[in-house]
């Protein structure tokens, strides 16, 4: 298998752990180091950080937390963008190329420039999304959510949104393969599925029922 030259998801789907806590506080306590000012300034923005994500080419960090979303230069440490709109918490967020997708508690997932930090497109599914993952072409997006459904979009395209399945309690993680040909889902129950989406069909699974998996990646 081979992914796209995607986002790398740098932090686990469980939000409420002291990994995730510690994971976040060593990313802040490495940008206060390199840049006081600026994290200053993007903690009042954002407030208790939630989750980041890193860019394909590992040059820019994206960061959330409550409304709002940042991509830092980690070269530089400083703010390349601010992405603003959405109207509750930001839950999930992924990147690819200049396109940056974000979900929020609000039911809304939003695309963005990821220079400029302009809203490009909203969408509203109407539900809570746990894990978002565009394609490495910026073509497709996943979005996995709380009620067990995935939906995937063609963002050149104007027709709906292909639901792809229906599983278990949460969805943890959605990743493309292929260029957005399959997808791999770690639903709630433990079980990673492996779809190929012009069939809309699984085709492959690895149970790990019972475990405390909670993100999947691939390698390139």
């Amino acid at each position: 298998m081979r992914e796209d030259a995607s986002h790398r998801e740098l932090l686990p789907y469980r939000r409420d752990t002291s990994a995730l806590s510690r994971s976040l506080a060593e990313i802040a306590g490495g940008l206060s180091r390199r840049a006081p000012t600026f994290v200053h300034s993007l903690r009042e923005d954002l407030g208790p950080l939630h989750g980041a994500a890193a860019s394909g080419d590992g040059k820019v960090l994206f960061l959330f937390g409550g409304k709002v979303a940042a991509a830092v230069d980690l070269e530089t440490g400083k703010r390349r963008a601010t992405f603003l709109g959405h109207r509750e918490a930001i839950l999930s967020l992924s990147a690819a190329g200049s396109l940056v997708a974000t979900g929020g508690a609000d039911g809304t997932l939003r695309l963005w420039d990821a220079r400029s930090g302009e809203c490009r497109k909203t969408l509203k599914p109407g539900l809570t999304p746990s894990s978002l993952h565009l394609s490495g072409d910026g073509r497709w997006l996943a979005a996995g959510f709380e009620n067990g459904s995935v939906w995937i979009w063609q963002l050149g395209g104007q027709g709906p949104p292909r639901k792809a399945l229906q599983g278990k309690g949460p969805v943890r993680c959605v990743r493309f393969l292929d260029a957005g040909a399959r997808l791999l889902v770690l639903a709630g129950d433990g079980r990673v599925d492996l779809w190929d989406l012009a069939r809309c069909a699984r085709v492959g699974a690895f149970e790990a029922a019972g475990s405390r998996l909670a993100c999947i990646d691939v390698s390139d």
